[in-house]
């Protein structure tokens, strides 16, 4: 059953079951010991990411992945970005949220009439601001 509430779209599928939705809830008669799970907070998911250098990057401190430092990804989204901020008369005011490493930040800082970098993970924002 697919059914959409704003702007979220939820999908419960479950075979041959009765399904009753309400409150953003998958809900059926037929499942007497279902839990709804809790969300693991983005911020563990992203401090494990790191610490266990699921994205690679064993010779650096921390590595947001391949599409941060492959150069033939990052170099033509660099290029398009730049070429967007030069193209407004006064330089823009960049907001980056999630800017991980600031492997591609760095670039644009110079582009930019400011430019806040913003992420979850603290010893890592400690880590930027010291670069």
């Amino acid at each position: 059953m697919i059914y959409s509430k704003g702007w979220e779209l939820h999908i419960c599928i479950l075979a041959d079951l009765t399904i009753k939705t309400d409150s953003n809830l998958c809900v059926s008669s037929n499942l007497k010991n279902f839990k709804i799970k809790k969300p693991w907070p983005t911020k563990d998911v992203m401090n494990q990411i790191y610490d266990l250098k699921l994205w690679g990057g064993e010779s650096f401190d921390f590595y947001s992945g391949e599409g941060s430092h492959n150069l033939d990804i990052i170099n033509s989204y660099l290029e398009q970005v730049i070429l967007f901020l030069s193209s407004f008369k006064e330089p823009l005011i960049v907001c980056d949220l999630g800017c991980g490493d600031f492997n591609i930040g760095r670039h644009l800082v110079k582009y930019a009439k400011s430019y806040i970098a913003i992420d979850i993970i603290e010893i890592l924002i400690d880590r930027n601001k010291k670069k």
